[in-house]
């Protein structure tokens, strides 16, 4: 297989159908069960996620179920709660929290409750896997505090969209070691200051107490400022003694012990050709990974005697941006992808997207060692975090000087409203996995 390194554009390559996990999304009546057996299987598995299979089915009723979840996975769960969030105000308490995931997680939470109950226990962990779990809510309580309108006021530039310090990792870099982004699922065009406001706040959740967090919070913008009058490779090698990337430690993947259910072989089949791959390498049903795409059709492929494994995940047109109306452009989301790969990500990875059954998907070798942000020194984290903003925003710009303005658009104020905001909301969330709301 050729492997495209995303140094120009990522190719967009039709294929078949990829394979859909399996799980009853339609629900016929008896009537209409006695029409099922007619159609071949094929038929009955493509309209899942295919408009023209799901023409065939024998009643409105089912057609236009099938319709219906043909645009929710073509979008995907995740894109759809990022679409509701925006028109629902931010929950306060335990009560309006559970209204608010069971919204906007609706089509998870019907269609794959199982899933919707594992992503609630993984967010209810600790602050930091709330904040990374609801992307969304966060931009939503941004959209509704006293800093919107002049967040909304900073240039508009090309953001990784979800720069939190889970989503960093350390990568080889000239002899050395320096922090990327690591996936782009929420990218999009949208004004700068919101990019800013969730790497100081990610940072300032680091923080056991208000003081802190606060002093992170302070510690994340000074590191945005001072990074915007470097350049990449003279950052790289001042980032690369902090504490939080020296300190990181490759950790081994065991991708193949860890796999999830294997697909059939005909869906296995249409997996290898979308992704290149030959008949050797198996394929795995992936879609509890992660934690805020957790939903997100995702296959995994693996070999035995490889280290490496390749997988494919559904890329979703509405970016966690969208939760604060008006931030983000309507760039398809195959398009947006490729230039955040081009654009934002200075070591490139091996990865592609594609088109399959009306779907956009990623296309990305996963290694055998991965290393992420190292978080015991929280200083050293957030610096790395408003430093890794900075290097994101400046090579956007003639003159990264005026995008010093941007670092005040978030008042440590607000920011410490919101850190406290997400810390007990979290608590809600375990009062209600606690109590068994969704078993």
């Amino acid at each position: 297989m050729t492997r495209l390194l995303l140094v120009a554009r990522l190719a967009v390559v039709p294929a078949g159908p990829l394979p859909v996990p399996d799980a009853p999304f339609l629900r016929p009546t008896i009537g209409e069960m006695a029409a099922l057996p007619a159609l071949p299987a094929p038929v009955l598995n493509a309209a899942l996620g295919a408009p023209v299979a799901a023409a065939l089915l024998p009643s409105a009723r089912l057609r236009g179920m099938a319709a219906d979840q043909a645009r929710v996975r073509g979008a995907g769960a995740v894109g759809l709660a990022n679409e509701i969030a925006a028109k629902l105000d931010a929950p306060t308490d335990e009560a309006s929290l559970k209204s608010w995931l069971e919204k906007t997680h609706a089509a998870l939470l019907r269609d794959r409750p199982d899933l919707f109950a594992l992503k609630m226990r993984k967010a209810a962990e600790s602050d930091l896997a709330f904040n990374r779990a609801f992307p969304q809510l966060f931009y939503r309580l941004l959209s509704q505090s006293k800093d919107a309108t002049r967040l909304a006021d900073t240039p508009k530039l090309r953001l990784a969209g979800d720069l939190h310090a889970q989503n960093v990792e350390i990568v080889s870099y000239k002899g050395g070691a320096v922090p990327q982004v690591n996936d782009f699922d929420d990218t999009a065009k949208a004004p700068a200051g919101l990019e800013t406001a969730r790497a100081f706040v990610s940072a300032a959740i680091l923080g056991r107490t208000a003081a802190e967090a606060g002093r992170l919070f302070a510690t994340a913008r000074e590191a945005y400022l001072r990074a915007l009058g470097m350049g990449f490779k003279e950052w790289a090698a001042d980032v690369s003694r902090e504490e939080a990337v020296a300190d990181a430690q490759p950790k081994k993947k065991h991708w193949r012990r860890d796999a999830g259910p294997k697909l059939s072989e005909t869906e296995a089949a249409r997996a290898r050709e979308l992704a290149g791959l030959g008949e050797k390498w198996e394929a795995h049903h992936r879609e509890g990974a992660g934690l805020s795409s957790i939903g997100v059709r995702r296959t995994l492929l693996v070999r035995e005697g490889r280290d490496e494994a390749w997988e494919l995940k559904e890329l979703r047109e509405q970016s966690a941006l969208s939760a604060f109306p008006g931030a983000p452009d309507s760039t398809p989301v195959v398009k947006r992808m490729a230039q955040a790969y081009e654009e934002l990500r200075k070591v490139p990875v091996t990865a592609r997207t594609a088109s399959s059954a009306g779907a956009a998907w990623l296309v990305r070798e996963r290694q055998g060692k991965e290393t992420v942000l190292d978080l015991k020194d929280g200083d050293s984290a957030a610096r790395v975090l408003g430093g890794l903003a900075a290097q994101l925003q400046r090579g956007q710009v003639a003159d990264a000087g005026p995008l010093s303005s941007v670092a005040d658009a978030l008042s440590p104020e607000t920011a410490s409203g919101l850190v406290l905001r997400i810390k007990k909301l979290r608590v809600a969330l375990v009062g209600l996995v606690e109590d068994g709301t969704w078993r």
